[in-house]
């Protein structure tokens, strides 16, 4: 499973790398182009500064694990501490949606007229990137787990 596991990471970190420097891409078109979409491959990007550095550096210590070893512990945190980030990143975002979706509704319950593109929040890199995420960090939890917390039987 291990061979599974370090394809997925390798495949997870690319997307984080690939799509913060579409980020920041996008973050540098937003001040040239006034009505600029920030849409890539049909993921929304925000052209946010904060997101760029949030995705570089989960895409950096997932990509991380190509130079180190599955079975040392330095591989293993990477793998432990980049899944973990992306989820984090995930739940951001879910919450953002939820955040702006519940505005929409109390906007549209007090009468005014509001809406919302629930695509545009849900199809960002955070959300792909994070569910890509989830199976890592339940594959390391379980690990974790299994060995006891010791990481020299890894």
């Amino acid at each position: 499973m291990r061979p599974t596991i370090l394809l997925l990471t390798l495949i997870t970190g690319m997307f984080y790398l690939i799509y913060a420097t579409l980020e920041f891409y996008s973050w540098i078109l937003s001040f040239t182009i006034p009505d600029y979409g920030g849409s890539w491959w049909g993921l929304f990007c925000q052209g946010d500064l904060g997101w760029f550095i949030s995705l570089l550096a989960v895409g950096m210590i997932l990509f991380s694990l190509t130079f180190k070893r599955l079975n040392d512990y330095k591989g293993f945190s990477c793998l432990l501490v980049g899944s973990f980030l992306g989820v984090v990143l995930l739940v951001m975002q879910l919450l953002v949606v939820a955040a702006s979706f519940g505005d929409c509704a109390f906007l549209t319950l007090i009468g005014e007229e509001a809406e919302y593109n629930l695509a545009e929040g849900l199809l960002t890199p955070m959300v792909v990137g994070g569910i890509l995420s989830t199976p890592l960090l339940a594959y390391t939890l379980n690990t974790l787990k299994k060995h006891r917390f010791n990481l020299s039987r890894l």
